[in-house]
């Protein structure tokens, strides 16, 4: 049986006009590329990301976290569909069209094998130049996030806890280990003030609300600790696994060797 000839794919329209079929299409720079249905690891850590970003920005209503399929035009011959990203919306007046929501503030990607070389290659690129503020690439394998801004041939490698400022008045910090679904991984910065006052109280001052903490110059250096009152822990922070309980420290992923491991990797990057 003879085959019709597939045309190929090199403008958004034509792009928005394939037939749906699970499957992800992007136009890079006027490259069409498919990716194929991700992996449970992958969605569980789309899903671990959405939760703690969504649950910072809720305080803020104008920053929405979302999740692809989405159709994301950053060039007359670019459309992506990142992973995860936060566009600022009017919450009375929200997006009809996703050519409504704008340029995203951030875009995430989860590495996996088939797109690696991909998302930090050509759509590191592409959101560098498009000028998305920051570009989060997760890696599974070495437990870390690169941070990338417009403008810098080197990510910011982090292994512990991001903080991110989006704009004036927003700040939201996020663990590395709550988005690889190890330990609960954010905290707003407000809450700062108020954790250091709280992890100064005593046993016997009847507070019974965790605190958790991740200072370098505390006598456990590059841990996590945890601090209750006379209560004790509540259940649900021993579900979590963030202590196995009487408040004892649960070390950190040592910073310096997955470093180590991935820098001659890194060293790869072409910008």
């Amino acid at each position: 049986m003879v085959m019709a000839a597939v045309s190929p794919v090199t403008t958004i329209e034509e792009l928005l006009a394939l037939p749906e079929d699970g499957q992800r299409h992007e136009l890079l720079d006027g490259v069409h590329v498919v990716t194929p249905s991700p992996a449970y690891r992958h969605q569980d850590l789309v899903g671990n990301l959405l939760v703690l970003l969504r649950a910072a920005l809720l305080p803020h209503p104008t920053l929405r976290t979302l999740t692809s399929p989405a159709d994301i035009v950053l060039g007359p011959r670019t459309l992506v569909q990142p992973d995860l990203f936060v566009v600022r919306i009017d919450p009375e007046h929200p997006p009809v069209a996703w050519a409504d929501a704008g340029l995203p503030l951030l875009a995430i990607e989860i590495l996996s094998p088939s797109t690696a070389a991909r998302d930090r290659g050509a759509k590191r690129r592409i959101y560098q130049a498009a000028g998305v503020a920051e570009y989060w690439i997760v890696d599974p394998d070495a437990r870390l996030i690169e941070r990338w801004t417009p403008g810098e041939a080197r990510p910011e490698i982090i292994t512990d806890r991001l903080v991110w400022e989006p704009e004036a008045g927003v700040r939201v910090e996020v663990g590395v280990e709550g988005v690889f679904g190890d330990r609960a991984g954010l905290r707003p910065a407000r809450e700062e003030g108020r954790g250091k006052r709280e992890a100064g109280k005593g046993e016997g001052e009847g507070e019974s609300r965790p605190v958790l903490s991740s200072r370098g110059s505390s006598a456990t250096e590059g841990s996590l600790q945890v601090r209750c009152g006379p209560e004790g822990i509540p259940r649900a922070l021993r579900a979590l696994g963030l202590t196995a309980g009487g408040g004892a420290p649960y070390p950190l992923s040592d910073a310096r060797s997955i470093t180590k491991r991935y820098f001659t990797s890194l060293l790869s990057i072409r910008s």
